[in-house]
């Protein structure tokens, strides 16, 4: 008999394991990976007082993010135009909340960290920051099956030292915003920060981006349609 339990034990032991972990047993190197304050981690990507343009290479040797692409992907699009992308994956908490996702069990859903631009050669434009599953064109965290999606950033921003000062927005519809703000931190560079919300009748979801500092104006007409 106690053969037959110390087996039954062995047996049972990976799985029992498994399920007690913050992620799906599919994604077993999201494991190593440290737990980071979405704060924290805005902060970590805001560049040092001495660093150049945000580059396809930047902070590329960080510990607690896996980097899904070698370099960056460069696609034409149907217009002619050129995007270009580069996608990492992190374990992010806002105030201690993570987003999750079922898969027979409700797991906790990572965040996808996305360097965007037009040319590949011309450099990274902005940095997206949003759950996410973590497969290259994985579903974003939103509507069924997903839960905790949305996120307001500004009382972890504060938590991790970093002010901010709104400039510009822009209301597309009930739930579905951007909004830009200047974000400042001791010994970063300051750059923009834009938090946006999309929403409808399947769910709702946020998202962050950080984009280099620049034409305050020409920057709000762009993204925003105006001041």
């Amino acid at each position: 008999m106690k053969k037959i339990i110390l087996f039954g034990f062995l047996a049972l032991g990976p799985f029992m394991v498994a399920n007690s972990a913050d992620v799906t047993v599919q994604y077993p190197a999201l494991l190593k990976l440290k737990q980071q304050e979405l704060g924290q981690l805005i902060f970590k990507f805001m560049p040092n007082k001495d660093d150049q343009n945000f580059s396809w290479n930047y902070r590329a040797n960080d510990p607690n993010v896996i980097w899904i692409d070698k370099s960056y992907i460069e696609t034409k699009l149907d217009d002619g135009t050129y995007y270009s992308s580069r996608k990492g994956i992190a374990r992010v908490n806002v105030l201690g909340v993570k987003g999750k996702y079922l898969d027979h069990k409700e797991y906790e859903i990572p965040w996808a960290i996305i360097f965007e631009g037009t040319v590949g050669k011309f450099g990274v434009d902005t940095i997206s920051f949003y759950p996410a599953m973590p497969e290259r064109d994985g579903d974003i965290c939103f509507g069924e099956g997903f839960r905790d999606c949305e996120f307001s950033p500004f009382k972890s921003l504060t938590k991790a030292g970093i002010s901010f000062k709104k400039i510009c927005e822009r209301q597309l519809s009930a739930g579905n915003f951007e909004k830009a703000y200047i974000l400042s931190a001791t010994k970063k560079k300051s750059v923009y920060g834009v938090w946006g919300a999309s929403s409808g009748s399947g769910g709702s979801s946020n998202t962050f981006k950080l984009i280099q500092l620049g034409n305050e104006k020409e920057m709000c007409k762009h993204l925003m349609g105006g001041l």
